[in-house]
């Protein structure tokens, strides 16, 4: 959807062969050409077919490979979807960068994973994030990795069942 308003936005104006050249230059040209081809199978032509001959003549990169390889798992396998990020991403600082925001986020990112307002909740939001982490490297429940306070809420909120009164005196 977001594909599709930016070129209803831009119209004309939009610059379908400097695409073709990021495409190329990044190595990334299967993945654009599948997506083009998903996008246009639901709301029919979208680019020019010049652009579509462009990316069809050009060869499947090794970055493509990876790129489709990883791309259904990106949100069950978070570190490996920044891995491959890396090893796609062209240019030594942009790497830096990149791998910099993945650890260290700003506040708008942590803002959207973390949804309460309170005083040192960027702090928290950091915490959370690497706690997290570390309980999926550790391969413990996700339950446990995904709301580590709610089991501590349900630890000392949780009520026993009233013990007989025989096995109260009994030793």
């Amino acid at each position: 959807y977001d594909i599709r308003r930016l070129i209803d936005i831009s119209g004309q104006a939009f610059d379908w062969d400097r695409v073709v050249r990021c495409c190329k230059r990044n190595g990334l040209v299967y993945p654009v050409r599948q997506a083009l081809q998903s996008l246009e199978a639901i709301w029919g032509p979208i680019c020019p077919d010049r652009v579509r001959q462009r990316l069809s003549s050009e060869r499947v990169a090794w970055r493509d490979r990876v790129c489709m390889a990883q791309a259904p798992h990106d949100t069950a396998r978070p570190v490996r979807h920044v891995a491959v990020n890396l090893l796609c991403a062209t240019g030594i600082r942009f790497r830096f960068g990149y791998l910099l925001r993945m650890l260290i986020p700003d506040r708008n990112h942590l803002g959207q994973i973390y949804g309460r307002r309170h005083a040192g909740w960027v702090a928290l939001a950091h915490a959370r994030r690497w706690l997290r982490a570390g309980l999926r490297i550790l391969w413990l429940p996700k339950a446990i990795g995904c709301s580590v306070s709610a089991l501590v809420r349900k630890r000392f909120t949780s009520r026993r069942a009233p013990r007989r009164r025989a096995e109260r005196f009994s030793m």
